[in-house]
């Protein structure tokens, strides 16, 4: 029988549960200083004030709908963001066995026996300067995420260019 420290330890459900953990994370909860339930109105009022108040536009339709009203923007961040971790996890052994079949001389006659470690490095460091490509998608994220109507009905080259 396993336990939960080796279920956890699964790399692959680890990084599934913090993918979505940062997605559920990621929504804007209205808040506001109105009580509801503080002005005399009867126990149904206040709840249709409250759910006035808690989905928006979304407060006269479905479950699902409201639900979904939480989260604005999800599924570009969850799309964005699966595509960063994906680029991420596998750029670097990409970039890695390239280097390693095309230009493994170069770093064994420059660094010795420390050539494996900078060719890693170098790897690692190519594929960090490739996320700055990124930025502007993070940007757009957190904008859909916090004003979906500024970028409603802009195709996406618009967007970044705009950007």
């Amino acid at each position: 029988m396993e336990t939960l420290s080796t279920i956890v330890s699964c790399p692959a459900l680890s990084q599934n549960i913090a993918i979505l953990r940062a997605l559920t994370s990621m929504h804007s909860f209205p808040y506001t200083n109105y009580q509801p339930f503080g002005n005399g109105q009867s126990l149904s009022q206040g709840f249709s004030i409250l759910n006035e108040t808690i989905f928006r536009d979304a407060a006269r339709k479905g479950t699902f709908t409201k639900y979904k009203s939480l989260f604005p923007g999800l599924g570009f961040a969850a799309g964005y963001k699966v595509a960063q971790r994906m680029y991420k996890f596998t750029g670097q052994r990409h970039v890695k066995d390239y280097m390693n079949n095309n230009h493994a001389s170069t770093f064994k006659s420059l660094f010795g026996d420390n050539w494996k470690t900078m060719m890693h490095a170098t790897a690692g460091s190519i594929v960090g300067v490739g996320e700055i490509v990124l930025l502007p998608l993070d940007a757009l994220k957190i904008k859909m995420q916090i004003n979906p109507a500024s970028i409603q009905g802009k195709g996406l080259y618009t967007v970044i260019a705009q950007e």
